[in-house]
């Protein structure tokens, strides 16, 4: 394929890892193009960007948001709507962080509750290293039991899901 049906921009490496670890099922195919950003600012530039120059290639922003999501995604969603249609992109808020959602998956959280007992940090970064690691010896992440614990994956789980199979069926 030569070009990614969708673009998913997110915050620092740590969520990089979580975010392949968690579509896996798309960026392993590479319908799904998971790129990182420094910071909220830099990643809704560079989505910005990608709607200007390729406005058919859908695009999100994941970023990680402790309190007050609806102030935080306010500003990213205004500069979004001036740079393409509402159907093309999405902004969603993890709260606090991405590490809640993987942690929410009963497998996981076990794996890393006995990591944790064999003296393994669960620090943030180190979560993502995990799941990174977890996903590459096999296992899946039980997204419909995230999706159902947690409305903001949900809902840009079922963008990339709709972007990437209806792009994927008009090629």
């Amino acid at each position: 394929m030569s070009r990614p049906l969708t673009r998913l921009f997110v915050e620092n490496r740590g969520e990089v890892l979580i975010a392949t670890a968690l579509f896996d099922e798309f960026a392993a195919d590479e319908r799904l193009s998971i790129k990182m950003c420094w910071d909220p600012g830099s990643a809704i530039s560079i989505a910005e960007s990608s709607l200007l120059t390729n406005p058919s290639t859908a695009v999100a922003v994941l970023l990680n948001c402790g309190d007050r999501p609806e102030t935080f995604r306010l500003p990213f969603e205004r500069i979004l709507q001036r740079s393409g249609p509402r159907s093309q992109w999405h902004v969603a808020l993890a709260i606090p962080d991405m590490t809640s959602w993987v942690l929410r998956d009963s497998g996981f959280a076990a794996a890393v509750n006995q990591s944790a007992a064999a003296g393994r940090p669960v620090a943030k970064v180190d979560l993502a290293v995990f799941a990174k690691e977890w996903v590459a010896s096999g296992n899946q992440f039980g997204l419909d039991g995230i999706r159902t614990a947690d409305a903001e994956f949900a809902r840009l789980y079922e963008f990339v899901l709709t972007h990437t199979t209806t792009a994927a069926s008009a090629n």
